[in-house]
């Protein structure tokens, strides 16, 4: 039989994990951020500013130079939106500004 741990890990945390990281991903995405899901860790890291940006889904914290560590997606979009917009280049040799909120 597996213990209460084990358990928990697959019964509670793990499909809650999969939602928030779906869901995590999707908002830092529309932002404009390319965000690459590392499965080992359950994270998510992508660049803000030239800096590598953590942010673990399922605890919410995040990390990472440029911003003020924390927890909560809603509190990490805040404190991006503070920051410089990511830029998509258009191919004319312009860039357009990333979109501004979600």
């Amino acid at each position: 039989m597996s213990s209460t741990s084990e358990w928990y890990r697959e019964e509670v945390r793990e499909p809650k994990e999969v939602s928030r990281i779906a869901y995590a991903k999707e908002r830092l995405e529309r932002l404009g951020y390319e965000v690459t899901e590392i499965r080992d860790n359950k994270s998510l890291v992508f660049f803000h500013n030239g800096h590598r940006i953590t942010f673990y889904p399922y605890k919410g914290w995040f990390s990472g130079k440029g911003i003020k560590d924390g927890r909560g997606i809603e509190t990490l979009i805040k404190r991006l939106n503070h920051g410089k917009r990511p830029t998509i280049p258009n191919g004319s040799g312009n860039n357009i500004k990333g979109p501004e909120s979600v």
